[in-house]
């Protein structure tokens, strides 16, 4: 799949970016599914053409990089929350979250091996789906 032509502008491509992190906020991909559509990107940006020289300015691929951290980050902020599974219920880390918060373990007062014992990893918010970890 290509996502990038010649003589793109910076909005251009920049909204073909924004396009795959808008279909990840609808479809929730888990992180490796994501960072596959990102390397994907980059490997394009830094092909060569048969005679050697780069299909695309060298600039570019530092943009795409640039624009794919700033989106990836916003992700990272705005969209997932660390959890830990305890006995079949989640317990988000974030203090807005709609699931139960971990300060319900914390007055539960479970001892260090139990928290080191117990799965977790990153959730979509306000969904079932896993983003990493578990």
């Amino acid at each position: 799949m290509s996502y990038f032509r010649p003589n793109m502008t910076y909005l251009q491509i920049h909204n073909v970016i924004k396009q795959v992190f808008t279909m990840a906020h609808i479809t929730k991909p888990r992180h490796m599914t994501l960072n596959s559509e990102f390397k994907a990107m980059k490997e394009e940006v830094n092909t060569r053409q048969k005679s050697g020289g780069r299909r695309y300015p060298v600039y570019l691929s530092g943009y795409v990089q640039g624009v794919i951290d700033t989106l990836y980050n916003d992700v990272q902020s705005n969209s997932v929350e660390f959890c830990y599974l305890y006995k079949g219920l989640l317990h988000s880390t974030h203090k807005r979250s709609n699931r139960l918060t971990t300060e319900r373990l914390h007055n539960m007062q479970l001892n260090q091996d139990e928290w080191q014992a117990m799965p977790n990893g990153f959730m979509w918010k306000e969904s079932n789906k896993v983003f990493s970890g578990f």
